[in-house]
Parts: structure tokens; sequence; C-alpha cells
């Protein structure tokens, strides 16, 4: 999938009740001469970040099977995002091999000779069924314990079932917080451990989607209905016109060759949100490390000692 955002203007500093700096908040208002990105999208940019330690990951051990069918490997993978082998196991993450893979995303990653390995994560309902594509089978996505190289030889670590659909990612304490909590903001970031971690870590609610354009409905359906920007269904039952909508990006999204994707993604994005549900967006673009590794909000809650974020998105009700 593709990329993109919105160019994120100058705004004046707040500071939080830790004294933390907010940097460049600005509530843009709509004008009425066309569409244009800076009429529709409010911005962060460049949350601080205060890191409690190293971020430099532990070498890789020998995959050992432990008790729960998970090797070092996931556990570690698991626990630079705060999920214990114990909340894998509730949700039902659980590791695959190579001979699995097939049944699961419909072909086998093509590793370069490295060994083909990795653990599944399901997508459910918010009653706990389990999403099905459209020929019934399970939907999950794989986290790849080496990368897949695609045609075009990018590597790519998360892989899905072949032709399934686009389908957000939905823990249902989060459900169920959202739907008790009309006002609070719809908020999306890319990844399901992400959002693993920002609930079970940081009690903020948070959705997934795969990709920044995960929060578009599916391709055959946007055709048929000849709305290429159709909001996915399953987040836009959340959208009541009481609460906003917040898209949180990787540090990454600033990167010269990344960044005009980046603004396009959101400006279309916060376009159909004002035009259908008349509702604004607010972007986040979360800040790289001091060593200028890419930075999601997994990591960003890990690292940080405060609550910054949690501040920055009650005060959107």
């Amino acid at each position: 999938m593709k990329t993109e955002e919105e160019k994120t203007p100058s705004g004046s500093q707040r500071t939080n009740s830790e004294g933390h700096k907010i940097e460049s908040i600005n509530n843009i208002q709509s004008s009425d001469d066309g569409f244009k990105q800076e009429k529709f999208v409010s911005a962060i940019s460049n949350i601080r970040m205060t890191t409690k330690g190293s971020s430099q990951v532990p070498a890789e051990q020998p995959s050992l099977e432990n008790a729960y069918g998970m090797t070092k490997w996931f556990e570690k993978d698991l626990a630079k995002s705060g999920i214990s082998l114990e909340l894998a196991a509730d949700l039902d993450i659980a590791s695959v091999h190579h001979e699995e893979f097939f049944s699961i995303i419909g072909f086998k990653p093509n590793t370069r000779g490295m060994p083909v390995a990795g653990y599944k994560i399901p997508f459910k309902n918010p009653d706990g069924s389990p999403v099905l594509t459209p020929d019934g089978n399970f939907y999950a996505r794989v986290r790849l314990q080496h990368p897949h190289f695609n045609r075009e030889g990018k590597p790519v670590r998360y892989l899905a079932p072949i032709s399934s659909g686009i389908y957000p990612y939905i823990i249902s304490p989060v459900h169920k917080f959202l739907m008790d909590n009309p006002r609070f903001p719809l908020v999306l970031t890319e990844g399901e451990k992400k959002i693993i971690c920002a609930w079970y870590c940081n009690k903020t609610p948070v959705i997934g989607i795969s990709g920044i354009w995960g929060w578009l409905e599916s391709k055959h359906v946007r055709d048929e209905l000849g709305e290429p920007d159709l909001i996915n269904a399953g987040l836009a039952r959340y959208l009541n016109g009481q609460r906003g909508c917040v898209i949180i990006f990787d540090s990454d999204c600033t990167e010269p060759e990344k960044a005009a994707s980046f603004d396009i993604c959101a400006f279309r994005l916060a376009r159909e949100l004002k035009i259908k549900f008349n509702t604004q967006l607010l972007r986040i673009n979360l800040p790289a490390d001091d060593s200028g590794e890419k930075i999601g909000l997994d990591d960003y809650i890990m690292k940080n000692n405060n609550r910054l974020l949690l501040e920055v998105l009650f005060g959107q009700q």
C-alpha cells in the first residue's frame, strides 16, 4: 500500500501539566474557497520523546520453542511492544511455520533462503467472532521473522491473505471504550502490535489499520460505489457526529522520499471525514529517537514516562 500525509504548519508551543512541550498544535479552520489541504487537517508535530533507556534491541537468540509454542525471537519481538506471552495467547497470536503460510495467506513468502517463520495475528469482530474473508476463511496477518521480498524487491515484514479485502484491527476493550465514550476521538495508527501495546500498556484506545491507506474500504466496494475515498465500514460505525478522528503516523512520515504520500493520505482522509461526517482530522507525527531510529506508537509508549499522548487525545473531546 502507498503512504501519505500533510505538511504540518507552524503553531504556538504549549506545555502540559508536567512541563512537556506540545509543539506546533494548530486547529485549522475551514474556508469556503475550494479544497485545500490546510483547511481540513489539524496537526501536531514532534511530540517530545523522553527515553527511559537504550532502544537497542538485544541480539537475536536461537529459536527455541517455549511453553506457548513461540520461539525466543517471537517472545522478544512481542516484548518490545509490551506484549507478554500470556496476553498473546489470550489474543490467539500463534507461531506459524513454513508449511502453514500457504493456508493463511495463499502463498509461500520469498525470504531469499532464510527460514520461513513468523506468527499470525487473527482479526476479530467486536463480539469476539473471527473476521472472515470473502471465501469464508479466518482473516489474519502474519509477521515474519525474516522479510519477504515482493516483486519490486522490497522487503516486507507483514503479509495478509491475497485478495481478502481491508479490515481494521479492533480489540474488544477498545470497542467497548468507544461505545461508552461517544465523544472520545477515533484514533488510528498502522499495525496490530501498536494497538495491543496502546491499550494494555497505556490504556489508550486505538484502532489498527494495515498500512496508512488501511482506513479505506476494500477496493471492490469502492469501485462498485464509485467512491474512491470511502471510509472502511469497520471504522465508519464509530463516526457518530460527536467524535473527531486522529491519525498517528510513524516517525518516518516526514522523510523527504515519503512525506508527499503521507500528506496526500492525510488530506484525502480529512476531506472524506469533513464531507461525510462533518468532523475534523488531527494528525500526529511521532518523532524519531535521538539516534534517528524509526519510532512507532508502541515504541513511543514503551520509551516514554509521561502521559502527554493521553492528554492530547483527551483534549480532543
